[in-house]
């Protein structure tokens, strides 16, 4: 199978921490993705999402804070993101701040963007009078006719995006008909979400720490595998409550939560040598309570003993009330791709639609395998079944009386239903409803 790149042309924001690179890119989108706060260094990897401007279509970037002397871990592993980023880029965004004015990084960073050979756009932010901006000074930094904007405010925001699509081809519309399959890589810190982003990627696409919560943000990254196109959104480790001290972490979590809900698959990552502790079971029921599709996806294979491979796989299905089981390794690769199918196929169930006679054909061989306990002396029927919604699949059934529709015989139907219409990983929703 073919895995290639999104196709459409990518505006990358480039700059040092602070300068408002991630508040330009929400002002894009325009709606609030990337996590904006005051500390320095909140966004590390880069950050992906769609973007429009007047029929010109691109992908926009947002990289983490650029320090390029520094020699502190972590700064080294934001400029190989950015790195990549600019790589890839068509336009780049050189962002500065107005207030602080050309400090010695911005230099660094201006001959850093120089040496690409790629049009950059010198963006001045945080003006508030466009004829108060001293010109001169950004003029020196060798990267053309600055652009004061306003990033918080809006102020120029349009002149920008004319100066970026004069650089963008036409036509270069790739996939935009192809609604891509979100998937979200949820987990506790340190189970390895970004390493296996990465190895399903093909690169080091998020920064990968032994330190526990390197990722602040939900990263989406789109990505194409063959015909079939992926939102991937790797996102903070979720941990319990009462382990969350600083409210920019109990941000991030309440971001991780949100990406299950937006996500059409969840793929919830364990740490084999772990086992499932407490804390996945709680994820595990927050994507069953959601009504999502999703697959656990048991990670560290190589550090198993294949003698007990088949306990491992077998000990996490019985945990799981629909999710299938996979175990990788994201460090040598193994399993990944058979992951990555297993994921579309949760997809192509999430959004199933069945037939009604199919339907009432399988409501019709399952209720005649088991039948209910009568109450009272009345017995269930169910007369008639239709499919309502889809995300998660949503059944109507017209009985006689709902009430005796019980959550047991209720679990029933839709572990029958799931494996006579093939609807494996994906939650499904009964309602029952008096015929009239």
């Amino acid at each position: 199978m073919e895995w290639k790149q999104n196709s459409l042309p990518k505006v990358v924001i480039v700059g040092r921490p602070n300068v408002g690179k991630s508040t330009l890119f929400n002002r894009i989108i325009p709606k609030r993705i990337a996590l904006v706060d005051k500390t320095p260094g909140v966004t590390r990897d880069r950050l992906e999402a769609r973007a429009q401007w007047g029929k010109y279509s691109f992908i926009l970037v947002d990289t983490g804070g650029l320090e390029p002397s520094s020699k502190d871990k972590m700064f080294i592993l934001i400029k190989k993101q950015v790195d990549l980023a600019v790589s890839e880029a068509s336009v780049i965004l050189a962002l500065f701040d107005n207030k602080e004015g050309v400090i010695p990084p911005d230099k660094e960073i201006a001959e850093i963007l120089r040496k690409t050979k790629k049009p950059v756009l010198a963006v001045v932010n945080k003006v508030d009078n466009i004829n108060e901006v001293d010109f001169w000074e950004f003029y020196k930094l060798g990267l053309g006719k600055p652009i004061p904007v306003s990033s918080l405010h809006g102020l120029n925001i349009d002149y920008m995006l004319d100066e970026v699509v004069r650089f963008l081809q036409e036509g270069t519309q790739g996939f935009e008909e192809i609604i891509p399959l979100k998937v979200a890589i949820v987990g506790r810190p340190n189970v390895g979400k970004s390493s296996l982003l990465n190895s399903i990627l093909g690169e080091e696409r998020v920064i990968v720490s032994e330190e526990p919560g390197t990722t602040h943000d939900s990263i989406n990254t789109i990505f194409s595998i063959g015909e079939h196109r992926f939102l991937f959104i790797d996102t903070a480790g979720i941990r319990q409550k009462t382990k969350i001290y600083k409210e920019l972490e109990g941000y991030c979590v309440s971001r991780a939560k949100r990406s299950i809900s937006i996500s059409d698959v969840a793929i919830l990552v364990i740490d084999l040598s772990d086992g499932l502790t407490n804390q996945d079971r709680r994820i595990l029921r927050l994507i069953e309570t959601k009504g999502k599709g999703g697959v656990i996806c048991g990670n560290k294979l190589d550090l198993i003993d294949r003698g007990k491979i088949a306990y491992y796989q077998e000990y996490i299905r019985t945990q799981s009330s629909y999710l299938p089981v996979i175990l990788v390794s994201s460090k040598t690769g193994k399993g990944v791709m058979n992951l990555i199918n297993l994921v579309e196929e949760v997809g192509v169930a999430q959004s199933a639609r069945v037939e009604t006679p199919l339907l009432n054909k399988a409501i019709e061989e399952i209720y005649s395998l088991h039948q209910p306990r009568s109450q009272f002396g009345k017995s269930l029927h169910i007369y008639y079944a239709t499919q309502v919604a889809t995300s998660p699949p949503t059944f109507l059934l017209f009985v006689n009386y709902p009430h005796l529709l019980t959550a047991i015989y209720r679990r029933y139907l839709e572990n029958q239903l799931r494996n006579r219409l093939k609807l494996h990983g994906t939650s499904i929703r009964i309602i029952a409803r008096k015929r009239r």
